[in-house]
């Protein structure tokens, strides 16, 4: 049995999700867009992109190896510690400031030297006098005259009172030096709680790509069940509606945790600044076996706990 209320329901429902069709659409549209900005192409170029099906997530990143660390929370942390490693020696904001030491400590260098050593000058001349002539001239230039003057110095200068100049220099320099170290000090910090913070990503995302898939189906289930039984009449059309929305919700929950994975294993990387998705099987398989190697040696100097 049913009544005049469920068409009105259904028509209400088609309405909702036009709506929402029209808004994908529109997103979908500046998706568009956006990938043609990046890509340095006319805005309104069109495109049409690749369905790509991530059942396996790892196979977007080109390797499986991944797996053994990321479905074991131990060889997590211990991953953890190998991306710490290596985030902090190629971090560009850490060399960076480390370049800016550098040099600021060659300036503290220089700052105390002026106390001691002179400033040197050397300083020289040569003039050439080829021809004279016009009005006004003494006697012609002969080959016997000479018309070649030069002058050559050196000299060295040591102030012996400068207001307190040299003192003011090497102090600022060394304040200067000192705020650079406890700047670098922070930047290794901020690097290495970014990775933290990266990998406690994955240590969910990833898990929950099997969670969502289970959801999923069971959602499709009782989606089944719930069609059969309105045709059967022993369920009302809000039942139905509902079973519906969730089984799409799951199938989009479950969609969406592959690319959350992806964009997590992405933050990964932007943390350590390497991008192994860009690099070859080679290079890749090269990072590994040096993660590998870190985590044996790791394990084999691990202090063992007295009771």
């Amino acid at each position: 049995m049913a009544g005049p209320e469920e068409v009105y329901r259904w028509e209400n429902q088609i309405a909702n999700s036009r709506q929402l069709v029209l808004l994908a659409e529109s997103t979908t549209l500046d998706a568009i867009n956006a990938v043609n900005r990046v890509l340095n192409r006319p805005l309104q170029a069109p495109f049409v992109p690749e369905e790509v099906d991530f059942k396996d997530p790892l196979t977007a990143i080109g390797s499986q190896r991944p797996h053994q660390y990321l479905a074991n929370e131990k060889a997590l942390n211990e991953m953890r510690d190998f991306l710490i490693k290596e985030g902090l020696l190629a971090s560009p904001e850490i060399k960076q400031l480390e370049a800016a030491i550098e040099a600021r400590e060659r300036s503290l260098t220089a700052a105390k030297r002026d106390f001691w050593l002179p400033t040197f000058e050397l300083a020289g001349d040569v003039t050439e006098q080829f021809v004279r002539e016009g009005a006004g001239k003494d006697r012609p230039l002969t080959a016997d005259v000479d018309s070649t003057n030069w002058t050559a110095g050196v000299s060295g200068e040591i102030p012996i009172f400068t207001s307190g100049r040299k003192t003011a220099t090497l102090s600022r320099t060394r304040e200067e030096l000192s705020g650079l170290k406890y700047q670098r000090n922070s930047t290794e910090q901020q690097v290495e709680e970014r990775i933290y913070n990266a990998v406690h990503l994955l240590r969910s995302s990833y898990p929950s790509i099997g969670l969502s898939r289970d959801a999923a189906r069971a959602a499709q289930l009782n989606l089944e069940l719930i069609t059969d039984k309105y045709t059967r009449g022993t369920k009302s059309i809000i039942d139905l509606i509902d079973a519906q929305n969730q089984a799409l919700t799951s199938d989009q929950q479950a969609v969406n945790a592959v690319y959350d994975f992806l964009i997590d294993m992405m933050t990964v990387q932007r943390s350590i600044s390497r991008f192994l998705f860009y690099e070859s099987k080679e290079e890749q398989d090269a990072w590994y076996d040096q993660l590998d190697k870190f985590i044996q040696e790791k394990r084999r100097v691990r202090p063992v706990l007295k009771k």
